[in-house]
């Protein structure tokens, strides 16, 4: 995978294997394109994670990030897992000379006005690639596993205060009424 731009929409499917258990994402690339912003708040609508990236040797595009984390906290669930990335760290790196660079300081604390995670990372040299995907990841998997834990609660209680009973006939676990 080379250190090419986005054009249009890129759809893709990664499966990450995190503790023992496979999580499914699906990836959605919109490139911070102006003209995919009304599309980009369907996509934000139904997401349980939205990764925001920029590149750290170009302020616009960090300046860029809190329209966009705007649009997404404006169209998401309360609850979704969000993370800003930093990409191209390897051109700071290799240049040696920072030139224009958005210190980590800086977007930690724009990450944190949101209730984002936060990484740099590389393409090219891969710094932190799977650590973020295995990190949201994990956050996803968690939030879902408390999802599934709380519909289970609610119908253990309601079961409890009167229920007709009906779930809990229907369950083969092996009780009998």
């Amino acid at each position: 995978m080379g250190n090419v731009s986005s054009e249009g929409v890129d759809f893709q499917v990664c499966n990450m294997k995190v503790d023992k258990q496979v999580v499914a994402l699906q990836l959605w690339d919109t490139a911070g394109q102006e003209r995919f912003r009304s599309l980009s708040k369907q996509y934000f609508r139904k997401a349980d994670g939205v990764i925001m990236m920029y590149d750290v040797t170009n302020q616009q595009s960090f300046f860029n990030v809190r329209s966009w984390m705007e649009d997404v906290q404006n169209s998401v669930e309360p609850g979704t897992s969000l993370m800003l990335l930093g990409s191209k760290k390897d051109l700071v790196s290799i240049n040696g000379d920072v030139g224009t660079y958005i210190y980590p300081g800086e977007a930690r604390r724009l990450a944190f006005e949101y209730n984002a995670s936060f990484f740099e990372t590389s393409s090219v040299t891969g710094l932190n690639i799977d650590e973020c995907m295995k990190y949201m990841s994990r956050l996803l998997r968690d939030r879902e596993d408390q999802t599934i834990a709380k519909t289970i609660n609610v119908l253990s209680s309601e079961n409890e205060h009167g229920s007709t009973g009906a779930f809990k006939n229907s369950c083969s676990c092996g009780t009998t009424s």
